[in-house]
């Protein structure tokens, strides 16, 4: 196994009796603890240093309302008059660049992320036996970056705040359902059929959840499980552990990061663009 170390109870090939479950999931959980903290204070540290970097969502002075024209004898005429010319300004004022250019920041920010949260997985393995990198994170980065882009694009930028209580909202969505695919496995053991629950099982989870979000990668994150269970690969001894990270944490790491490396590109970008 190259999993740092990480030992588990019983391999999840295997269905596990009701009567152990409880036993197995708190010395799971008891395992757990360390790499939770530690992911804790990595995305605490991230959110304090992306504030200075973050741009700020632009803000319509009293003064500018007084300045718009006024309205036509027809309405559609008067707010169209006075919408059209300073939304278009305010759009190109906040623009980062074309297609082609918002094209490339996409590209770099995605494969900066996936890079970052490989190096950190590399770095911490060894302390909290368990990886912070899985495959689906993947296209988990490049579904964060381009609503990052997008966002920029606007001038909708998230504050540090939001941008917690967002990755505490998807993070739990894998996570709650991640924990619901060890437990599919756990009972009816490793195979097709468990595979098929555990990714239907994700969707009723986000739905019904109060405090997790639809996010369509959760999928993906169950179905890896389940496969690498019936492959005995070491993901799948994970058990519980693989729920906390990589599922949890490296969602959160990944929102993060993207969120911070595209604050801090279109900065410059947004001003060669006004120059």
């Amino acid at each position: 196994s190259d999993l740092g170390g990480c030992h588990t109870l019983r391999s999840s090939s295997r269905p596990l009796s009701p009567q152990a479950l409880p036993a197995a999931m708190a010395a799971t959980l008891r395992r757990s603890l360390r790499p939770l903290l530690l992911a804790g204070v990595v995305v605490v540290g991230l959110l304090s240093g992306s504030r200075a970097f973050l741009v700020p969502t632009p803000r319509t002075l009293p003064s500018q309302v007084q300045l718009l024209p006024r309205r036509s004898a027809s309405p559609l005429l008067g707010r169209a008059a006075g919408t059209a010319d300073g939304g278009a300004a305010k759009k190109q004022g906040l623009e980062i660049g074309g297609q082609k250019t918002e094209a490339l920041v996409s590209a770099f920010v995605a494969g900066t992320t996936v890079f970052l949260v490989c190096a950190l997985s590399e770095a911490l393995k060894g302390r909290i036996g368990a990886p912070l990198w899985a495959p689906p994170l993947g296209s988990v980065s490049l579904i964060f970056t381009m609503d990052a882009v997008a966002a920029a694009r606007e001038g909708k930028v998230l504050s540090a705040g939001q941008i917690l209580d967002k990755a505490v909202k998807t993070g739990s969505a894998v996570a709650g359902a991640c924990c619901l695919a060890v437990l599919i496995t756990q009972l009816f053991g490793a195979s097709p059929l468990g595979r098929a629950l555990a990714v239907g099982g994700s969707y009723l989870w986000m739905v019904f959840c109060p405090f997790a979000s639809v996010f369509a990668p959760t999928a993906a994150f169950c179905a890896l499980y389940v496969d690498q269970a019936i492959a005995g690969g070491p993901i799948g001894k994970l058990m519980y552990t693989y729920a906390i990270t990589p599922c949890f944490t490296g969602t959160a790491l990944t929102l993060i990061i993207s969120r911070l490396l595209v604050g801090i590109i279109a900065r410059p970008l947004r001003k060669l663009r006004n120059a």
